[in-house]
This record gives C-alpha cells, sequence and structure tokens, in this order.
C-alpha cells in the first residue's frame, strides 16, 4: 500500500488534485496524514461498515469531484479459498465504488488495477457495467489472461509496467553496504539476490528454490534473501531444508 502515497505525492508535485478513500485505521490513512498540501484530501470511513449506510454517501461524496478513481482488484472481504467461486461474494471495493458511481451518476472513470490473474475472480470486478471504466494491469501476461479467460475486450485493459524511483534504487557502495547491514548474509556472499513479495501458490514461488539449487553449483557463494509473508511460507522454508539450502536462503 505504500505505493498510493507516494503516486498521491507524484501527482501532486505536478498540480493535480488528489483524493485518497481509505479505511480509517488503515496504513494510508495514517501515511497520508503526513501530506500537507491544499490540494490533497484525506478521505476515511469504518472498515466494519464497507458496503452500508454511511458509507455509501461518504464514498459518493469522495468520489463526485474526482475524473479518474483508481482502486485495486483484491480478493473479496470473505471467502473460501477451498470452494473459491462459490464464496467469492464479499465485499469487494469495485463493485461497491461502481454502484456509487452510477447511482449518483457521477462522470468519474473507475480504473481497477491488478497485478497478478486469479482465475475465478469476477470478471465484473475488471470491467463494471454501467459505468465509465478500464482495467489497469502491470504485465503483459496478467493482461492476456484477463483478455482470454474472462473475456474482457484487449482494448479495455491497458499495461502500465510499475515505475520505479531511479534515484532511490540505483545501486552504489554505500547503499550495498546499508544493504547488507540489514539484510545479512554469510560472508563472502556473491551475488546476493532478493525476493520481496506475498508467499501464494499462485506465485509458484518454489521454482526460486530449484534456481537457487541449480545457481549454486556455479556460485556456491550466492545468497538469496526471500522477503514478504503469506500462506505458503511454511512450505517454502521446508523446502529450502528439504533441498539443504540453508546456507543459501533466509
Amino acid at each position: 500500500q505504500i505505493w498510493v502515497g507516494e503516486a498521491a505525492r507524484v501527482f501532486l508535485g505536478k498540480g493535480h488534485e488528489v483524493t485518497i478513500l481509505t479505511p480509517s485505521q488503515g496504513f494510508n490513512a495514517k501515511d497520508s496524514k503526513g501530506i500537507e498540501h491544499e490540494k490533497f484530501h484525506l478521505v476515511t470511513y469504518d472498515y466494519e461498515k464497507d458496503g452500508e449506510d454511511p458509507n455509501q454517501a461518504i464514498w459518493t461524496e469522495a468520489l463526485r469531484p474526482c475524473d479518474v478513481a483508481v482502486a485495486t482488484i483484491v480478493y473479496p472481504r470473505i471467502y473460501d479459498r477451498e470452494k473459491k467461486k462459490e464464496n467469492s461474494t464479499g465485499f469487494h471495493v469495485i463493485p461497491f465504488a461502481a454502484k456509487c458511481i452510477g447511482e449518483a451518476g457521477l462522470k468519474t472513470v473507475l480504473c481497477p488495477k491488478t497485478g497478478t490473474f486469479v482465475d475465478w475472480f469476477n470478471p465484473a470486478w475488471y470491467k463494471p457495467e454501467g459505468i465509465n471504466s478500464r482495467c489497469i494491469t502491470i504485465t503483459a501476461f496478467t493482461k492476456k489472461s484477463i483478455v482470454e479467460e474472462f473475456k474482457i475486450p484487449d482494448e479495455h485493459v491497458q499495461v502500465l509496467y510499475q515505475g520505479t524511483d531511479i534515484k532511490r534504487f540505483t545501486s552504489t557502495p554505500e547503499k550495498k553496504a546499508e544493504g547488507l547491514k540489514r539484510y545479512a548474509a554469510p560472508e563472502g556472499s556473491w551475488p546476493v539476490f532478493v525476493h520481496i513479495g506475498t508467499y501464494d501458490q499462485r506465485k509458484n514461488q518454489d521454482i526460486i528454490l530449484q534456481a537457487v539449487d541449480i545457481v549454486r553449483k556455479e556460485y556456491p557463494k550466492m545468497f538469496l534473501h526471500l522477503v514478504g509473508k503469506g500462506e505458503t511460507e511454511e512450505a517454502m522454508k521446508k523446502m529450502a531444508e528439504d533441498m539443504d539450502l540453508q546456507s543459501h536462503v533466509c
């Protein structure tokens, strides 16, 4: 969620007006309090009352002045990973935002944003009916999956690759030293890799460990940092142990 605040700061810097609509106890509500700008608006609502009044009124008024609203396609609030489609009817931000826009007759263009493709998600989350919308995704593979599997028109889905703060993430000797201090690897490790992301079966992250097993044969001092959390974290740890990769993975 860090990207939300960073994106807001970038657009404010370009002279745009920005509203962040977020649960009152969420990360973005706290992070956004540090944004001081006359064109910035922070609107919060009660997370426990999603989909109910007075949240619809709060959302509608927050969306009313917006030309574009970007909302992330995430798992529904209530669902069962085993039954999936049968239980994917919990609250979801996209249909609720579409409802607010549609019932109030707003001109706001809703842009559902997604990273990875989940085959049991509701196609309507990618192309809400009755309002103007455009889907944003960060990879060509995800776009291809959405278009082919959900029969969403190709022109409706736009690939926008994730941006990078080049100044912040350009490697320097000082940054390398600080990185190794924060994320210690065995002395003399080289090359050092890092993977950052949620652990989830759909990402096939076990392939990373298989790659480590291959690479270490040519580079015996290679090391990989795995950063994140999720449902397959323990399985990844066990796999690393079973493959005897403890000296190459943390």
